[in-house]
């Protein structure tokens, strides 16, 4: 039996924290500094002044595949598939609207897409959505290296599919926080592609912090624990003669032994605060400090008193006008940049999920 410290209780460390307790031997240490379990995952329970309770997620507030994905995946796994219940963004399916024109109502386009199949027999063109969903997972690691913008142009030429392109910049846009030119195709086709493949985009009733706290209750229900707050705030992972000997956690700085630690800490802290630039060669540490962030997004929650639309998800990015693109093309416009700057924009893209329709 080994022992195995993950440090972190997103659903990356809290999920492999529980696969490892339910379908091995080894003992699990989970540390998380936070007093909430969940990371960008977490909820939390807000009470208003008139004395009705809120469940409010940290970060994260859609999960792009469900109980058919990786994360459903894992609750299966561990006998917790119908501990959880799921809403999908269906009926009415989500809506987009890109510079005032609505790209698609989904629940409708896709019964007359399948009329139509039904009625035109001469094949046709596949189409960008078509073509991302069908490639296989081996074929899309030849794009890794090429960016979204790359795809684009291979895909449509210099001066076509328009709002393809809007739609898609603005989808890599909330899933990495990169722009096309910085998104690498290669990843963009194995998400959307499998996303696109299951169709399984939802919500968890209960907010999203039930998934990472049910494999935290796996974990402690395998002989196993989870250290949260004070108690599970790792300051320094313990490297000696190049091996790993484990971590020191808390005020105090008490060392727990370990085997393996699992750091889901971002790359930058991990390898230059947590175990420390000596352990490194010194062109991998000039790769990590070259990294750089992705963009970020403020998420604003609102608890209204009234229905404003029966819909589950609705994406929104704005107009723009002439003088904003300075002689630019819509074709030449980083919108990713447009929208997602460091200062608050005067216009911002918007993804709005209303929890209560879930």
């Amino acid at each position: 039996m080994k022992k195995i410290i993950i440090i972190g209780s997103g659903i990356g460390g809290s999920g492999i924290g529980a696969l490892i307790s339910k379908e091995t031997n080894h003992q699990v240490l989970l540390f998380e500094k936070n007093k909430l379990i969940g990371g960008r995952c977490a909820s939390y329970e807000k009470i208003d002044n008139k004395g009705r309770k809120w469940i409010f997620d940290i970060g994260c507030h859609i999960i792009s595949t469900c109980d058919k994905g990786p994360l459903g995946e894992i609750l299966n796994r561990c006998g917790k598939g119908e501990t959880i219940k799921w809403s999908y963004t269906r009926n009415p399916g989500p809506r987009v609207n890109i510079m005032g024109m609505e790209l698609i109502k989904m629940d409708q386009k896709k019964r007359r897409k399948a009329q139509q199949e039904k009625e035109v027999k001469k094949k046709k063109k596949e189409t960008f959505t078509q073509y991302v969903t069908k490639m296989p997972l081996e074929d899309t690691q030849q794009y890794d290296k090429d960016s979204l913008n790359d795809l684009f142009t291979n895909y449509f030429g210099s001066r076509r599919g328009l709002m393809e392109r809007l739609m898609y910049t603005m989808q890599a846009a909330v899933m990495f926080g990169t722009g096309p030119d910085n998104t690498s195709a290669g990843e963009f086709l194995r998400s959307v592609g499998f996303n696109n493949r299951k169709m399984a985009m939802g919500y968890p009733f209960g907010g999203t912090g039930v998934i990472p706290e049910t494999y935290c209750d796996v974990i402690k229900e395998n002989d196993s624990k989870v250290h949260i707050g004070k108690e599970g705030h790792v300051r320094k992972i313990v490297v000696e003669n190049n091996e790993i000997k484990g971590v020191e956690v808390g005020t105090d700085n008490e060392f727990f032994e370990a085997d393996i630690v699992v750091a889901n800490s971002d790359i930058k802290t991990t390898v230059l605060e947590l175990v420390g630039e000596k352990y490194f060669q010194s062109d991998y540490l000039n790769y990590i400090r070259d990294l750089k962030w992705g963009g970020q997004v403020c998420s604003l929650k609102i608890g209204i008193e009234k229905i404003v639309t029966d819909h589950k998800m609705l994406t929104y990015m704005p107009k723009i006008e002439l003088s904003e693109m300075k002689g630019k093309s819509l074709y030449d416009v980083n919108f990713t940049d447009f929208f997602f700057r460091k200062e608050v924009p005067e216009k911002t893209g918007l993804l709005i999920v209303p929890i209560s329709n879930h």
